[in-house]
């Protein structure tokens, strides 16, 4: 399928963070961009490739620079490059998990599970036109 399109926002999501960097380094790195009003990194499953973590950015504007800047990035100390996107949102987030669950149970064995798709389809439907 096509590459899911996040809604650009002021967050950013953040991929393959150094397991060394705090959260006053990745501040530091996105500072330089605008004023950061809040981070969130994620606990680390995978040493490897690092952690992953939210970066609200004070404005779209400082969001954009950040991610058209730091993207495929790659920082000291780490194996993988950075990746840095607009976070989704939490419809969003809910939607997609929703189509996984149901790529993943297709066939529909499952009457409840059919009703609550087509029910997260026109949510999201009705969600995306009510942001307009």
């Amino acid at each position: 399928g096509k590459p899911h399109q996040q809604t650009p926002s002021a967050r950013c999501y953040v991929k393959h963070i150094p397991t060394s960097f705090t959260s006053s380094d990745l501040r530091g790195l996105f500072e330089f961009f605008g004023q950061v009003k809040e981070i969130k990194i994620f606990p680390c499953f995978d040493r490897y490739k690092g952690s992953s973590g939210i970066v609200q950015m004070v404005s779209l504007e400082a969001a954009s620079n950040a991610i058209a800047t730091l993207n495929g990035m790659k920082l000291s100390g780490s194996v993988c490059e950075l990746v840095v996107r607009f976070a989704e949102s939490k419809e969003e987030k809910d939607f997609r998990m929703g189509m996984t669950f149901l790529r993943n149970n297709q066939g529909g064995q499952n009457p409840v599970m059919d009703k609550l798709a087509q029910q997260l389809v026109q949510l999201s439907m009705e969600q995306k036109n009510s942001n307009k």
